[in-house]
């Protein structure tokens, strides 16, 4: 029972074994055996990132987002993997390490891409928002219409979209309507610094406050002295309501401004181009290598039980003759006189040397009472 228990969990072990270890081509499994495998594989897969990072920066965002994801795991994984990285903890410690590498190249390149940029169009709405619901209801022609009065932002922009820190920057946008606004309509600013978020929402201020025609459109301007570095953007925003009833008309976002030159932005994204790199993708590349790490510890494991399993077998078949052995030994109590082998008690000539036994029968038994009756 235990044995044919023994040989079927070997034969399963075996079995998994087998589709658990997926080997390589010859040629792929070559290129660990090369001169300086490891560092050619970390090198490769620098130059392989890098340009995917190229690629992901010249097509549509979210497509770059998801190339970047899935190519730059592939990539840190898959290549130093085939130049020899295959211990776990040296390949999880060189992937962090090329994560943040490339992170740290990304946060210059996302700078110049944006010093690259031309000043985009000016905004103008496109969105209406219920803030208690979240709701976004995207507004045809630009323009919010609710019980008869129609709203419509148009012409948003910043005065330069480069400049200096410490520089005053003008944000102005003209609001167009049929209502005829008892109080100062709530018009504001929202303006962003990178991945910091919003610096702020302030209210826009009237240009010309004797102009009360909103038909032909009334002007609104913020000012605002920028002192820190950085890539800002902004949009604007016209409020209705207060408290759960609060809703708005909100323009879309546009980049600008620029502050400060392009090496002074590096000192901020290059430390977070790297902490966005790991955490944003890195992390994804963390549970791969752990995935894999754990594999392969099972994988040994199961070599370790199958030898004990091959140990208990071994010892467990050496015990089958001896109790065999056992077994006829007790079933011949008699020995030969002539040589000393067991003789059965219905036996007439011994089975080895092949002397006969005397008896009136002929048997060993027989022959054994006579001679103890004697």
């Amino acid at each position: 029972m235990y044995l044919g228990w023994a040989q079927s969990r070997r034969n399963y072990n075996i079995g998994n074994g087998i589709f658990a270890v997926m080997k390589l081509p010859e040629p792929l499994e070559k290129l660990e055996k090369i001169r300086h495998a490891k560092i050619i594989g970390v090198v490769a897969a620098i130059i392989l990132n890098l340009a995917l990072l190229i690629v992901a920066m010249n097509i549509e965002p979210n497509a770059g987002y998801y190339l970047m994801m899935v190519g730059l795991v592939s990539v840190t994984f898959a290549v130093p993997y085939l130049f020899g990285w295959r211990d776990g903890r040296m390949l999880l410690a060189m992937g962090v390490g090329m994560f943040l590498l490339v992170g740290a190249i990304n946060g210059p390149l996302v700078v110049h891409d944006a010093y690259s940029s031309e000043p985009g169009d000016p905004v103008s709405s496109d969105i209406h928002v219920n803030w208690f619901t979240t709701a976004y209801e995207e507004l045809d022609n630009n323009t919010y219409e609710a019980g008869g009065k129609a709203f419509l932002l148009a012409d948003g922009k910043v005065d330069r979209f480069k400049g200096e820190p410490g520089t005053q920057y003008r944000f102005s946008i003209i609001l167009y309507s049929n209502e005829s606004f008892a109080e100062t309509p709530n018009l504001q600013l929202g303006f962003a610094r990178g991945i910091w978020g919003i610096e702020g929402t302030p209210a826009m201020t009237e240009s010309d406050p004797s102009d009360q025609d909103y038909l032909d459109g009334k002007l609104f301007h913020h000012n605002i002295t920028i002192e820190k570095a950085g890539i800002y953007s902004y949009w604007f925003a016209l409020v209705f309501g207060t408290g759960t009833e609060r809703n708005s008309v909100n323009t879309t976002v546009a980049l600008g401004p620029l502050v400060g030159s392009e090496t002074d932005n590096w000192s901020s994204y290059i430390p977070l181009g790297a902490a966005s790199m790991f955490c944003n993708i890195g992390l994804l590349f963390l549970i791969i290598v752990l995935l894999y790490w754990w594999l392969s510890v099972a994988k040994e494991k199961r070599k370790t039980w199958d030898i004990a399993l091959k140990e208990k077998e071994e010892e467990a078949a050496a015990e089958v003759p001896a109790k065999m052995d056992d077994a006829l030994e007790e079933k011949k109590p008699f020995t030969c006189d002539q040589c000393g082998a067991g003789v059965g008690v219905d036996d007439n000539f011994c089975p080895k040397c092949g002397e006969r036994f005397d008896g009136e029968d002929g048997s060993a038994e027989k022959s054994a009472e006579r001679e103890g009756g004697k």
